[in-house]
């Protein structure tokens, strides 16, 4: 897969990716922690799907060192998104 070029489509992706990934360690953790983690099930299952599903655009992002990779850019900015959109729903 080829994600070398920067474009707004692959903002996107990359912003949602990571949504889902923290979203994925959020539920992850209040399971772990037995914070109301039982009635989590199915939510946990569909959002552990989706991080399944973005696994070629996680690796692209985080784990590729070639000339296919997402820009550092992309990343930078997909990262502060989600983590903008976390911290928004966090507080409400």
């Amino acid at each position: 897969m080829e994600l070398g070029v920067e474009s707004p489509m692959f903002l996107l992706l990359g912003t949602l990716g990571m949504l889902y990934l923290f979203c994925f360690a959020a539920a992850a953790i209040m399971v772990m922690t037995c914070r109301d983690g039982g009635d989590l099930g199915l939510q946990f299952g569909i959002t552990g799907l989706l991080v399944v599903l973005n696994l070629p655009l996680h690796e692209g992002m985080l784990l590729r060192k070639d000339k296919g990779k997402m820009p550092l850019s992309v990343t930078v900015k997909s990262v502060v998104l989600a983590l903008s959109a976390c911290t928004c729903i966090a507080f409400l």
